[in-house]
C-alpha cells in the first residue's frame, strides 16, 4: 500500500475530506499558538509600527504609498519612501487568514469592513500565493510588499516585521514569548492576532 501525503493548508485539508477526495485527515487539537507577522519589503526602513487601523487601510487597499501620512504619523522621524504598496495575501482556504483577519474585526473595528473567513475577497491589486512559504517568498521578492506570514515562516525567510498596537496602546514585534504569554492569558499583548490561536502546523 502507497499513503501518499500532500499539504494543502487547512482549508482544503477540511473540504477534502468532507467530499471525501481524500481517505484520511489529521485533526489538530488548539494545543500550541503561533504569532501572525506583519512581514514587509521596504528597503532601509527597520522597526516599521503600524497600528490595526493603518494595517486594514492597507489590507482594503485605502493606503497605497509608503509614505502614506497614516503611517508617517505613527513612525516619526523614519523615512518613509512613495514606494506603492503590494498586499501579498493566501490564495488558498487559511487560517491564518481567518485569524488575521479576526485579529483586524477586533482590533480594527469598523474601520475594518471585509469580514472574517478563511477565505477573503482582496482587493485586485494583491498578490496572492498558496501558503505561507508563498506569501513570504511574494514579499521577499517584491519591493514595497507587506504580508501576513506566520512567524516560523518569516524567520526562515528572512523578512523583516512590523511591531503593531495591542490593546494595552504597545507596539509589539511578534515572538515566541509573546505567543507564550498570549496562550497563558495575556490576550494578545505579546502577539498578532488578539488571543485568537492559529493552530497546528501547516495553517
Amino acid at each position: 500500500m502507497t499513503v501518499n501525503y500532500g499539504g494543502v493548508g487547512s482549508g482544503a485539508g477540511r473540504s477534502n475530506l468532507a467530499a471525501g477526495t481524500t481517505n484520511f485527515g489529521v485533526l489538530y487539537f488548539p494545543i500550541l499558538i503561533g504569532p501572525i507577522t506583519m512581514a514587509y519589503n521596504l528597503s532601509g526602513v527597520n522597526g516599521l509600527e503600524l497600528t490595526p487601523e493603518v494595517i486594514a487601510g492597507i489590507f482594503q487597499a485605502k493606503i497605497t504609498n509608503w509614505d502614506n501620512s497614516a503611517i508617517a504619523a505613527i513612525n516619526p522621524g523614519v523615512h518613509l519612501p512613495s514606494t506603492p504598496i503590494t498586499l501579498a495575501v493566501r490564495s488558498d482556504s487559511s487560517g491564518t487568514t481567518q485569524n488575521f483577519t479576526l485579529f483586524l474585526e477586533k482590533g480594527a473595528g469598523s474601520a475594518w469592513t471585509l469580514g472574517s473567513a478563511s477565505t477573503i475577497k482582496w482587493p485586485s491589486t494583491a498578490r496572492a500565493s498558496a501558503g505561507n512559504g508563498g506569501v513570504a517568498q511574494v514579499i521577499k521578492s517584491t519591493s514595497g510588499a507587506i504580508g501576513y506570514v506566520d512567524y516560523a515562516d518569516a524567520k526562515a525567510s528572512g523578512l523583516q516585521f512590523a511591531s503593531v498596537k495591542n490593546a494595552d496602546g504597545n507596539f509589539v514585534a511578534p515572538s515566541i514569548q509573546g505567543a507564550s504569554a498570549s496562550a497563558a492569558g495575556g490576550h494578545g499583548r505579546g502577539c498578532l492576532p488578539d488571543h485568537v490561536p492559529d493552530v497546528g502546523p501547516g495553517i
